[in-house]
C-alpha cells in the first residue's frame, strides 16, 4: 500500500523532524510505501491566525532597534539551522511535491491508499490554528483515514472549534493519540473509542537512533550535563538558571547548552553553547550526556530512549500536558514544576530495567495498533 502522511515534518525543530522520520521508516519496515505530504507549515493561513496585536509589534520593533547586533546574530543562526534541517529532509524524507496552501492540496488528485495523520501537535489549536488539513480534509472521501500519535496537548479544544473537530475526525476509521489527557475529551466528542499510542520516535530501537548519531562530528567533554530548554510552550527562564547552577555544583561536571540564549549561558558560565546542530548532532548530544535538563517533549523522549538520568521541567498547567502524560504512562516521576523543584530529584535514579519493559510494552501495543489498522485498509 501507499500511505500518505500528513504531519508537521518541516518545522525548524528536532522533534518534528525525528517523529516524521520514525513514522515514515516504520511504515516502510511494515512493507508499505510511505510518503510525507509536503504541506507547507506555517503558511498564509496560519500566519494570519497567529497575527500579533499592534502593541506587541511595536514592542518587538523597539527591542530590535536596541538589540540589533543580537538580532542579526540570531538571524544568521536561524538561517544556518534551517539549512541543516533541509539537508536532513533531502536525505531522509520521501516527500511529495510541495503544497503551499490548503487550496493547493485540496484541489489535487492524490494517489494514496490510506491518509495517515502523523504525530506532533497537529491537532493543537494553538499551533495548528484549527487547520483542517491536519484532519485529512483533502483527497478522496472513500480513502481510509487513520491517526497515529496525533497530539492536542491539552484536555480539550475551544468550544468554537469543537464542531469542526467532530465533523472531520468522525471520518477516521481509527484514531491513536499521543497524550492521555485528550482521550476522554475526544471519546465524548466523537462517541467512539480512542486509543493512546506512543510518539513515533519510540517505534524505532535505540540502536537505530545510535546509527544516526554516529554521523555527528561534535567534540564534547567525556562527561557533561546537557541543557535543552525550549520556550515556545512556556518560558522557564529566568528561574531555571538557578536550578541549572545548583545541578552543576552538585554533579561537578561541565554544562553543554543546545540552542540557548547568550544571556543565560553567560549567567550559568556554560562550558559550551551549541547554537546550530544537525539532527545527527542532536541525537549524539543526548546519547552521550551524563545528565539532562530539558523542557522539551522530545528531549524527554530521547532521554528515555538512551536510558539517561534526567529531569524534565513542566509548566504545571493543563495548557501543555505532553511531558507529564508520557512520564505518567511509563511510571517515571522525573518531572517537576519550577515552583516545586527539589534537588532530591537529582538523586532519584531511574530504574531502566523496569522502564525499558514499560517502553517495550508501550511500543508493541502501538505497533499492533498501526499494523492492524493499516492491514484493515488493504
Amino acid at each position: 500500500m501507499k500511505i500518505g502522511i500528513i504531519t508537521m515534518h518541516n518545522v525548524p525543530n528536532y522533534g518534528s523532524h525525528l517523529q516524521a522520520y520514525a513514522l515514515q521508516k516504520q511504515i516502510e519496515k511494515m512493507g508499505n510505501a510511505a510518503e510525507l505530504i509536503n504541506y507547507k507549515y506555517p503558511n498564509k493561513f496560519h500566519l494570519m491566525e497567529m497575527k500579533k496585536s499592534s502593541t506587541r509589534k511595536i514592542k518587538f520593533v523597539i527591542k530590535r532597534i536596541f538589540f540589533f547586533p543580537v538580532y542579526v546574530f540570531y538571524k544568521i543562526v536561524f538561517v544556518k539551522q534551517s539549512l541543516l534541517f533541509k539537508e536532513f529532509e533531502r536525505k531522509y524524507f520521501n516527500l511529495s511535491k510541495e503544497y503551499n496552501s490548503q487550496e493547493s492540496l485540496q484541489s489535487t488528485s492524490l494517489d494514496y491508499d490510506v491518509y495517515l495523520t502523523g504525530s506532533d501537535q497537529v491537532w493543537n489549536p494553538r499551533f495548528a490554528c484549527g487547520d483542517s488539513i491536519f484532519m485529512c480534509n483533502f483527497g478522496c472521501e472513500s480513502v481510509p483515514r487513520i491517526a497515529f500519535g496525533a497530539s492536542i496537548a491539552a484536555m480539550s479544544v475551544p468550544e468554537k472549534l469543537q464542531n469542526m473537530y467532530k465533523e472531520y475526525l468522525a471520518k477516521y476509521s481509527a484514531i491513536g493519540i499521543r497524550d492521555t489527557s485528550s482521550k476522554d475529551f475526544l471519546e465524548t466528542l466523537l462517541g467512539k473509542t480512542i486509543d493512546v499510542v506512543c510518539d513515533p520516535v519510540f517505534l524505532l530501537e535505540k540502536t537505530e537512533w545510535e546509527e544516526l548519531a554516529f554521523h555527528s562530528s561534535l567534540k564534547l567533554p567525556e562527561k557533561y550535563i546537557l541543557v535543552y530548554i525550549l520556550t515556545y510552550s512556556f518560558n522557564p527562564y529566568p528561574e531555571i538558571v538557578d536550578i541549572i547552577k545548583r545541578v552543576k555544583d552538585k554533579l561537578q561536571i561541565p554544562v553543554v547548552f543546545l540552542s540557548a540564549s547568550l544571556r543565560y549561558c553567560f549567567q550559568i558560565e556554560a562550558n559550551k553553547n551549541i547554537f546550530t546542530a544537525s539532527v545527527f548532532d542532536f541525537l549524539y548530544l543526548f546519547s552521550n550526556a551524563s545528565y539532562i535538563i530539558t523542557s522539551s517533549f522530545h528531549g524527554t523522549a530521547f532521554s528515555l530512549i538512551f536510558n539517561k538520568q534526567f529531569v524534565s521541567i513542566v509548566n504545571g498547567s493543563n495548557k501543555d500536558s505532553r511531558i507529564k502524560d508520557l512520564l505518567d504512562q511509563l511510571d517515571v516521576n522525573q518531572y517537576c514544576c519550577m515552583k516545586d523543584f527539589n534537588m532530591n530529584i537529582i538523586d532519584q535514579q531511574i530504574d531502566y530495567e523496569k522502564t525499558n519493559l514499560e517502553l517495550s510494552s508501550y511500543r508493541e501495543k502501538s505497533l499492533l495498533f498501526l499494523n492492524n489498522n493499516l492491514h484493515s485498509c488493504n
